[in-house]
């Protein structure tokens, strides 16, 4: 019988791992890793049979996969224990489902046969593997229509309530084990079994159109941003034009006033004239004294810069020549222009308007921090950042953005509040 459990336990070890790393954001780094997190899952599901309190069991069980999780994945405790507690539970109620069937067409032969045939304790055993695979590769299949992206409270709200279906099953496994019932307990079973999996599903299929409407409301973000994007280029292109057609004119002036200068013989103030041209020329666009080597980069900041200007913001930086960067070029533009949007929209209000922002590389981490002077900072009850802006549909979506995008990249994002200062600090791997 030893021997037939070590291979259920592997079976549902390799299923529930397939299931992990298949959903995982960043897959494990060899498939070596992976046979390393079956054998540890299947050897501490069986070695927790010994311990003789199914309750223990399970919440030792569920702590092993969990620090599997997060050895070989990235992502916070709370995404990797949401993933961890679906594969557990499904494994746990599709056992109660097969055992609980075959008790009522079995009756009072079930628990003798299934403890003295090996080949009964197999089939039933390998027949609840093999539901927990169907069972888990349905929810994949939910889970993959979406990318698995909302925000933390959702993924906590998630798991309390597939760990509350765990515990019910767990509660009734030990008040009625498996092995013993009365084919009125066996239906019973079977029927509550199947009513909590189809609740489950129902929960996860919820989940998921949550996931879907956090993407809409992402989508409808990155369009409002574009548009106002744009409209700030207009304008900082009608600015510019209007300087230009200025700058035209006076050049011609100076020309003139030159020429005549020159004619006089008065060639040191022909010489200013003719700088003072040069450096009204120079001021059309503006430039950064300071680059970062990455003409992504240089050319937000740059634009930014000038949309500050148009504003009548101050807006200062400190640039450091940046090594190769390996994060993808979408991310930085979002991190980057979103810091600076946040800035923008929070120090408007201000009576001393101004920005600062640093762009450096600390222990292979590309650190952005923008400071900006407020007006006032203003809070949700759940402790989120609420924004200014009349657009309250897609208000706290940049930082989540922002936050995801360090997080995914395997980094960080802070923010702080120091006297008339706002501070954020977005760190991402290099």
């Amino acid at each position: 019988m030893i021997v037939a459990d070590i291979l259920v336990h592997i079976v549902n070890a390799v299923i529930g791992m397939i299931f992990l790393d298949r959903l995982s954001e960043r897959k494990a780094h060899s498939k070596l890793n992976i046979v390393f997190g079956m054998a540890a899952y299947a050897g501490a599901s069986f070695a927790t049979s010994f311990i003789g309190y199914f309750p223990l069991e399970q919440l030792v069980c569920m702590a092993v996969l969990t620090m599997i999780c997060l050895w070989m994945y990235n992502g916070h405790l709370y995404r990797n224990y949401a993933l961890s507690v679906t594969v557990h539970y499904v494994l746990l109620v599709s056992e109660i489902i097969v055992k609980s069937l075959s008790m009522m067409v079995m009756g009072e032969d079930f628990g003798g046969s299934y403890r003295d045939s090996i080949f009964n304790h197999l089939v039933i055993d390998l027949c609840g593997c093999g539901l927990a695979a169907v069972i888990l590769l349905l929810i994949y299949r939910l889970f993959t229509e979406q990318r698995l992206e909302t925000i933390k409270e959702v993924w906590q709200h998630y798991s309390f309530i597939l760990t509350v279906f765990q515990l019910v099953a767990v509660v009734y496994v030990s008040a009625f084990p498996l092995d013993g019932n009365t084919w009125e307990h066996s239906a019973i079973a079977t029927l509550l079994a199947v009513a909590f999996l189809i609740m489950s599903i129902m929960v996860v299929n919820f989940f998921v159109e949550i996931c879907n409407a956090y993407q809409r409301e992402k989508q409808m973000y990155a369009l409002r941003s574009d548009y106002y994007a744009i409209k700030e280029q207009l304008e900082v292109q009608y600015q510019t034009t209007m300087r230009l057609k200025k700058i035209r004119h006076d050049i011609k002036n100076h020309l003139v006033s030159a020429a005549t200068l020159i004619d006089k013989g008065d060639s040191d103030k022909a010489r200013e004239l003719l700088q003072e041209i040069s450096d009204s020329a120079d001021k059309l666009q503006p430039s950064l004294n300071q680059t970062t080597g990455n003409s992504l980069i240089d050319s937000i900041i740059t634009y930014k810069a000038a949309v500050s200007e148009m504003r009548k913001i101050r807006f200062d930086y400190s640039l450091e020549l940046l090594p190769e960067v390996r994060i993808e070029l979408s991310d930085i533009s979002s991190v980057i222009s979103n810091l600076l949007d946040n800035a923008l929209e929070a120090t408007a209000r201000s009576s001393d308007p101004q920005i600062e922002i640093r762009i450096f590389t600390y222990k292979n981490y590309l650190s952005v921090i923008v400071k900006n002077t407020y007006y006032e900072v203003r809070r949700e009850n759940t402790g989120r950042l609420k924004t200014n802006k009349s657009d309250n549909d897609s208000h706290g979506l940049g930082m989540e953005i922002i936050r995801e995008i360090c997080e995914r990249n395997g980094g960080v994002y802070r923010y702080s509040v120091n006297g008339a200062w706002f501070t954020a600090n977005a760190l991402m791997k290099m």
